[in-house]
């Protein structure tokens, strides 16, 4: 059975094909009926080719993803498992949109291979807005009045308790799994330290993305971090224990539910750093690497 999708069109790519159509015709006047060559031609094949190449024309929803729709270019899509965080921005940021636009800023991991031009940017509409809350099973961030909204959803959380077990039952076995892959990468690494006289110790943190660190599930999104402790056995002073992290997951709040995306890359990135580390240590010294760092 085919997937309902809908659509909504990118307003900037009718706005600068309209431009490109009006520039052209002027160059037409001119030369037809004046009789003379202006700038005309210059701006109207740049309007055109920004409007038709360089942005998308249109945007596919559907209850999997989103696809950003180019006329020759390639599309971009987005599982929305694969999406950790949609924020809004207000042109501060915003590279591939001109004159400014407001965009929701997709982060996440694309289909397929990722091209320069590839930034997870949705021109900012009603529609847009509507269909990206809709489909997604997350809250957009970084709207103004963020603030007063936070207090509003605080109100919720006595509804939000009673359904507790219901909402974390998703990321729970995540953050489970996440945990048994930490304790396999680093087995090994374990019995290594502990032959030279070092404990290595893990523990795991809730981080926000204002860089909060919480011991237990907060009330908005996170990345859910192994941390890693080496140091001689028994040593407790903070200056003498080495450090290092990985993410896990990064988990957002959803509707119903957290929801969380695996960092796929976990396994390798937690086997190469703390190996790395403990390699340094041991050639090194932990006084020496604990002044270096």
């Amino acid at each position: 059975m085919k997937e309902k999708r809908d659509i909504a069109l990118n307003r900037m790519f009718t706005i600068f094909l309209l431009l490109g159509v009006l520039f052209v015709w002027g160059l037409f006047y001119l030369l037809l009926v004046e009789e003379a060559f202006s700038a005309f031609c210059c701006l109207g094949m740049v309007a055109f080719l920004g409007g038709t190449v360089f942005l998308p024309c249109c945007y596919l929803f559907d209850s999997k993803g989103v696809t950003i729709v180019y006329l020759f270019l390639p599309n971009e899509r987005y599982l929305w498992s694969d999406v950790h965080r949609i924020s809004i921005d207000y042109g501060g940021d915003t590279h591939d949109i001109p004159f400014f636009t407001t965009v929701f800023e997709i982060d996440g991991r694309t289909e397929g291979k990722k091209r320069p031009y590839m930034e997870g940017h949705i021109c900012k509409s009603m529609r847009t807005k509507r269909l990206i809350e809709k489909y997604w099973d997350g809250e957009v961030e970084g709207y103004f009045f963020e603030g007063a909204r936070k207090w509003w959803n605080r109100r919720a959380e006595k509804k939000m308790r009673t359904v507790k077990q219901h909402f974390s039952e998703e990321i729970v076995p995540m953050e489970r799994e996440a945990r048994a892959v930490v304790r396999e990468v680093l087995a090994p690494i374990v019995e290594q330290a502990a032959c030279h006289g070092f404990a290595l110790r893990v523990k795991y943190i809730y981080m926000t993305s204002g860089g909060e660190e919480h011991t237990s599930r907060p009330k908005a999104g996170y990345s859910y971090t192994a941390v890693i402790e080496i140091a001689h056995e028994g040593e407790t002073d903070p200056e003498r224990i080495v450090q290092d992290s990985i993410t896990l997951l990064r988990v957002r709040l959803g509707k119903n539910a957290y929801r969380g995306v695996k960092n796929e890359s976990a396994k390798t990135e937690l086997k190469e750093s703390v190996s790395s580390l403990l390699q340094d240590i041991l050639q090194n010294g932990i006084d020496i690497y604990c002044k270096k760092n």
